[in-house]
């Protein structure tokens, strides 16, 4: 079988997307010894909110680090996908994020935040976004992703998350000890172990993920601080993975979806819960409640629940198992996982 031939996805996969899937372990270490060492003025620590700005891939480490310590951090956090950013003041720390740096609906939320005086910072590879921070003296982290071979952004979230949070760290909102980067890291490797390519399917959960995806549509439902993971996943499977899939967040699933899955016949769904011990009770109760409901509308379901002890340990190991699952759904396709034929298309006719 095409998963376990190394032969055959090495010519399926010359873009790298499985190197970089397995460089996850070495990308968190470099994102938080080179975030949390940027100088941020001291003024950033009073910040009231914060809003960030990104699209796509680029916006999934803010989404996974706000699920893991939105609580902790104790202030309005948003994110934002447009051109536009919601309402912010000079108390705002407004971070752009735009892996490659020339997200146009990310530089057009610079100049807003600018004009508004908001506390800025940038967090990019390089770019046209890099140029502007260097222009009005914005502090940011500029990284070079050594450990992204494949250069997307969605392979490359242990700079995207571990950045994201090496920049709170360093304006002083949040303050994360060196011993959870190191489990983080510890948890990344064990993912990798787990569920890599030399993984034979027989005892690997991503690869029978994968397989039971490979003719269904994927609704995934996630809650609370894998609710990040749950969007990144979605994002995952679209352009990786090359495969349609839709995110839900429980409880709230359960107050419509269930409905919406009555017409229309014939549908072909498969079902992944991203479970955890330590969602709230009433959230744990209702995950295999739902999936019955879900089973008796003709949705088959497969559960993941990390065996990870902390939060971020938990997300980590999520983000591994859904980067192997996505990958493992390009190869069953035939397709390039590297490639995003479609949405390069369309920046094209937009001129961008």
């Amino acid at each position: 079988m095409i998963l376990d031939d190394r032969k055959r996805i090495a010519t399926l996969d010359p873009g790298g997307v499985l190197a970089s899937i397995e460089a996850l372990p070495n990308q968190i270490m470099e994102a938080w010894d080179e975030a949390r060492a940027v100088r941020m003025p001291a003024s950033y620590s009073d910040a009231c909110a914060v809003a960030v700005a990104g699209m796509g891939g680029s916006a999934l480490g803010a989404h996974i680090a706000r699920s893991v310590y939105g609580r902790e951090l104790g202030l309005p956090f948003s994110i934002t996908n447009h051109y536009e950013l919601p309402v912010v003041d000079p108390a705002t720390l407004v971070i752009l994020s735009s892996y490659s740096g020339n997200t146009e609906e990310v530089l057009a939320a610079g100049k807003q935040a600018l004009k508004v005086k908001a506390k800025v910072a940038v967090a990019t590879s390089g770019g046209a976004l890099a140029d502007w921070s260097r222009r009005h003296k914005i502090p940011g982290y500029v990284f070079t992703p050594a450990h992204n071979p494949s250069g997307q952004p969605r392979t490359g979230l242990g700079y995207g998350v571990f950045g994201f949070l090496g920049l709170l760290h360093a304006a002083g909102l949040l303050r994360i000890r060196q011993a959870e980067i190191v489990a983080a890291v510890a948890a990344a490797h064990a993912a990798v172990n787990r569920f890599g390519a030399s993984v034979p399917a027989s005892r690997n959960p991503a690869k029978r993920l994968a397989r039971a995806l490979a003719d269904s549509g994927a609704l995934i439902v996630s809650a609370e601080h894998l609710s990040g993971n749950g969007h990144a996943l979605q994002n995952q499977i679209h352009e990786t993975g090359k495969h349609f899939a839709a995110w839900f967040d429980l409880p709230e699933l359960d107050h419509h979806l269930l409905e919406g899955l009555t017409h229309p016949s014939g549908k072909k769904l498969h079902a992944v819960f991203l479970s955890s011990r330590k969602y709230h009770p009433r959230v744990r109760a209702r995950i295999p409640i739902t999936a019955d409901v879900l089973k008796r509308q003709g949705v088959s379901a497969t559960m993941f629940v990390p065996g990870e002890t902390t939060l971020l340990g938990e997300a980590v190991e999520t983000l591994v198992f859904g980067g192997y699952v996505s990958f493992y759904l390009a190869m069953l396709h035939g397709e390039n996982p590297s490639l995003v034929p479609w949405v390069d298309s369309l920046k094209r006719m937009l001129g961008g």
